[in-house]
């Protein structure tokens, strides 16, 4: 449902961006402020890929589980801030 709502599809590439990777936790939805936007952020570990869009995607995302009556992802506010700076600056 991620893709169907607009998030893209990454996986990590490099030795920085596999350490941040291994860092995030599974199946949650992670949401914060980087330079005065919005990113969201999921990880997938058993297809080794994350999930990142930003506020339309997200209220997309939460559009089309409440038309399926699916549950949502678990989500958390509030990552640490280097992480999310990085992820939004390498992708």
């Amino acid at each position: 449902m991620l893709t169907a709502a607009g998030f893209h599809v990454r996986a990590p590439q490099t030795a920085q961006q596999k350490a941040i990777y291994a860092g995030l936790p599974n199946n949650t939805i992670e949401r914060t402020k980087v330079n005065g936007k919005a990113y969201y952020v999921l990880k997938d570990q058993k297809a080794g890929v994350f999930y990142i869009g930003r506020d339309a995607e997200h209220k997309r995302y939460q559009q089309l589980c409440a038309q399926k009556r699916a549950t949502p992802a678990a989500e958390e506010d509030g990552a640490v801030k280097w992480r999310w700076q990085t992820i939004a600056e390498l992708w």
